[in-house]
């Protein structure tokens, strides 16, 4: 009995924070009240944030700000639609440059290097003077590395019934790789299949680079990395990027290759 009376005192007290809150927000515009929502979540009132959001949902599925608000109260890769649409929305509006930003740290949370680096291209291009850009750069450099394996370690059970000798010839061929291609390196593209990467490579080594393919799981799906190096350390793989930029005319960020 007691407990239940206690859950009855909590669902009063929470149905009555919701309905001040409510209270509080009608007359709000649409942003005002996003904003305050926002920072109800913040304070981890989340219960309240959630079902105050709900009538946003509908009412303001236009608004930039609204989008933003529940893109940050969103925890999966749902917030990424959210965020570009506000970008779509209002190019030059006073949410494009900070949603550009938060997409840049939700693919880091991926490991999707190569989208982190677009979106901060994108970011740098766009909306030069936003004090987000540095941010986002910061946040960037902040990734020790980007790291993936020289060899796709999801062999199939077909695959590792191959015969015993066949087994050992492959794994030797593997040591021999990693030995000639280990350590830091300058990522300089990515692509979906072996064909696109080895068409970009050989327009890369006439410009007198020497790039290597690696496959990389990128959300669970395997695609192929170009990568410039290796170089002994990482400050080495930074002080050789502005060349490697140069001759590539392409983006190109450290990885750790092992």
């Amino acid at each position: 009995m007691e407990r239940t009376q206690k859950m009855r005192r909590y669902i009063l007290g929470a149905a009555c924070v919701i309905l001040c809150s409510a209270v509080q927000l009608s007359g709000q515009s649409y942003e005002e009240q996003a904003l305050d929502i926002l920072k109800l979540y913040e304070e981890g009132q989340t219960d309240t944030a959630y079902w105050l959001i709900e009538p946003l949902k509908r009412n303001a599925r236009f608004v930039p700000a609204a989008l933003y608000v529940r893109a940050q109260m969103t925890p999966d890769d749902r917030a990424l639609n959210l965020y570009r649409e506000v970008i779509a929305l209002e190019p030059t509006g006073p949410w494009a440059d900070e949603a550009a930003y938060q997409l840049v740290r939700r693919y880091i949370d991926k490991r999707d290097s190569m989208a982190s680096w677009t979106w901060y291209s994108m970011l740098t291009t766009n909306y030069p003077q936003s004090p987000y850009k540095a941010r986002a750069f910061s946040v960037l450099e902040g990734v020790a590395s980007w790291q993936f394996e020289t060899e796709d370690e999801r062999v199939s059970e077909s695959e590792s019934s191959k015969s015993e000798d066949a087994g050992t010839k492959e794994e030797g061929e593997a040591k021999e790789d990693e030995e000639e291609f280990r350590g830091y390196a300058l990522q300089v593209g990515l692509f979906p299949t072996k064909e696109a990467a080895e068409r970009r490579l050989a327009q890369l080594r006439a410009r007198s680079l020497q790039p290597e393919i690696f496959p990389k799981d990128v959300n669970g799906k395997t695609q192929y990395a170009l990568v410039v190096g290796p170089y002994e350390s990482r400050e080495e793989a930074s002080k050789a990027r502005e060349g490697v930029t140069k001759a590539c005319e392409c983006g190109a960020f450290t990885v750790l290759v092992e």
